[in-house]
């Protein structure tokens, strides 16, 4: 975990697939993404969330939360490119 003043960037919990779901049906928060906008079922909220809490060498990922409350979330991917390169990823959806 990491605390700064106002946020928390913690492990994604159970508890933040509601509120992910809640983002996946804002067609105009994933306008902002590489993706193409999209509405998605409850059953990829949780796809998501077992994707995202999958261990992994190449990408450190957060659950981005200020007030106790899930904001979205963030990652470094890439982290084991031998040029040293790596891409930082971010989605708040509040």
């Amino acid at each position: 975990m990491l605390k700064g003043a106002r946020i928390l960037l913690r492990p994604m919990k159970e508890e933040d697939i509601p509120r992910q779901h809640e983002f996946f049906q804002d067609v105009a928060l994933y306008g902002l993404d590489s993706a193409l906008p999209r509405v998605s079922p409850w059953n990829q909220a949780i796809a998501f969330y077992e994707n995202w809490t999958k261990p992994g060498d190449d990408m450190a990922r957060f659950a981005i939360e200020a007030d106790g409350r899930y904001l979205g979330y963030c990652g470094l991917m890439h982290l084991q490119d031998r040029h040293g390169n790596l891409e930082l990823g971010i989605m708040i959806g509040d």
